[in-house]
């Protein structure tokens, strides 16, 4: 009789009630362990950030293993298969490891491409800025003129400083 194992991810309300029945369905004859997820879960369907507590199931035997399946999928809890020998586990494990160490290298290539190609937006985003707050504030000043309208032309008042004329023609 070897021991078995089901892992995956369960919502964390789900987690004491899924305890309880895999307790209840086994008759006391299987283990359910939780470690909590120090980084959170963000779906990547919906891309929403959810608490969910990764667990562990020990047990022995093909028809508990039906069941706490069917009772998982009810619980709609996600399952990850782990291995039944030491051997596969291993494998498995540095197989994962390699995916993890793809994926990181993939993101920090994305990454300096990025930095490549908006970078140069960026260095005059400053500018862009300044530039963007003086015709604000040159539109909110015109906004405040007295006018009248005629066919197609606007005639505009104000009062300005003597010495500022020149700036402003």
């Amino acid at each position: 009789r070897a021991l078995r194992m089901i892992a995956g991810l369960i919502d964390v309300d789900k987690k004491e009630a899924l305890r309880r029945i895999v307790y209840r369905v086994s008759r006391g004859n299987a283990l359910v362990k939780y470690a909590e997820d120090p980084q959170g879960f963000v779906d990547p369907r919906e891309g929403v950030e959810e608490e969910r507590d990764c667990y562990i199931i020990m047990f022995s035997g093909n028809v508990l293993q039906d069941k706490i399946g069917r009772l998982l999928q009810t619980f709609g809890a996600s399952r990850f298969a782990v291995p039944d020998t030491a051997l596969l586990l291993d494998r498995r494990t540095a197989d994962v490891s390699r995916q993890v160490e793809e994926h990181v290298q993939v993101k920090a290539e994305a990454l300096r491409q990025k930095q490549r190609l908006v970078g140069k937006y960026t260095e005059s985003l400053a500018e862009t800025e300044a530039l963007v707050t003086r015709e604000k504030t040159v539109h909110a000043s015109m906004n405040l003129f007295n006018s009248r309208i005629s066919n197609r032309t606007v005639l505009a008042e104000a009062w300005i400083p003597k010495d500022q004329m020149g700036a402003v023609e």
